[in-house]
């Protein structure tokens, strides 16, 4: 059992440990993690194909679930804290390796996606360097020069 510490930690930051979830909590967390798998995935592919509506519909269906993996963490937290003597029935040893194994799968896609993410970021700003922009106007009576400008960078 975690000590006082630990509990106050997982609240205050809404962790959730897989051995406090009774059966149907693990079962919602599995398919939350596995949404998220999905999502992370749908959103990378988005980014690669450039695909501005399906990386934000990613986008929110990733805010979606993370706010749903967060209100899980809440009320198994809460739980927990309100009756420290109740131990919830262990987890059935599939469901559980089933949910390291997504929590794993998870992971790895963070992590490849932060990377891509990263490599989106470098590129943009080469770009941004490669490319100086700057904004002039021809050389007309102000009259004239209403509403016409023109652009132009420098490589």
């Amino acid at each position: 059992m975690p000590d006082q510490t630990t509990r106050t930690m997982d609240t205050k930051h809404k962790t959730l440990h897989p051995g406090r979830l009774m059966r149907d909590e693990g079962r919602e967390y599995l398919a939350n993690l596995q949404v998220l798998a999905r999502e992370l995935d749908r959103a990378m592919k988005a980014v690669v194909d450039q695909e501005l509506p399906s990386l934000q519909d990613s986008l929110h269906l990733q805010q979606t679930t993370c706010a749903q993996l967060n209100y899980l963490a809440q009320r198994v937290n809460c739980r927990a804290a309100e009756d420290l003597l109740l131990q919830a029935a262990p987890l059935d040893p599939d469901l559980a390796a089933e949910i390291r194994q997504a929590a794993e799968t998870l992971i790895v896609l963070n992590r490849n996606y932060s990377a891509l993410l990263r490599h989106s970021e470098d590129t943009l700003r080469l770009f941004a360097e490669l490319f100086r922009c700057y904004q002039g106007s021809a050389q007309m009576s102000r009259r004239q020069q209403a509403g016409l400008s023109t652009w132009s960078c420098d490589l």
